[in-house]
């Protein structure tokens, strides 16, 4: 799947982050996704659309405990998230791709996390709801729009650490 690299000495090791793999991880997943988000929009039943309001309210009743900050529990609901609305696509072979590239972005993404905790930046869960009201109104392309905002931040913010700091990997 990508996720680790074989080395010459038989052992594996998570692919080093540089600026390339970000753009190309960014790149795929904005296309994959995006498209997988589009068809969702035009499938999705209002019990789905509700389901997914129900993570919204999970998510704000974990924000407003800031004293007790869960990173593990953030990045699951965040998947739970996504997963739900992508299995509403109808596509049995985007399904796997976006679970490999997934995998292939976790480091960085769980990199992107950290540093946006010790950073203390502020909640996300505004593109998270951007996403539910295009999907509410049936709006393929505003939720694909909203997506790729939800999913650009990490991948941007690791950009600007890596070029201010004057090198293609960390």
């Amino acid at each position: 799947e990508k996720a680790l690299e074989a080395l010459p000495n038989r052992s594996v090791r998570v692919p080093p982050i540089t600026l390339e793999r970000i753009d190309d991880l960014l790149r795929a997943r904005s296309l994959i996704e995006g498209e997988a988000i589009a068809l969702a929009a035009k499938r999705m039943s209002q019990r789905q659309i509700a389901s997914i309001e129900a993570m919204l309210g999970e998510w704000d009743e974990m924000r407003a405990l800031k004293h007790k900050k869960d990173i593990d529990r953030e990045a699951t609901l965040n998947q739970s998230f996504h997963f739900e609305i992508y299995r509403c696509c109808g596509s049995a072979v985007l399904i796997p791709m976006i679970e490999s590239l997934w995998l292939q972005s976790g480091p960085c993404i769980r990199v992107a996390i950290y540093a946006f905790s010790d950073a203390g930046e502020v909640d996300t869960a505004h593109y998270h709801r951007s996403i539910v009201a295009a999907l509410a109104k049936q709006d393929a392309q505003a939720a694909r729009e909203a997506l790729v905002a939800d999913i650009s931040r990490p991948f941007a913010f690791l950009r600007d650490k890596l070029q201010s700091a004057g090198k293609g990997q960390t």
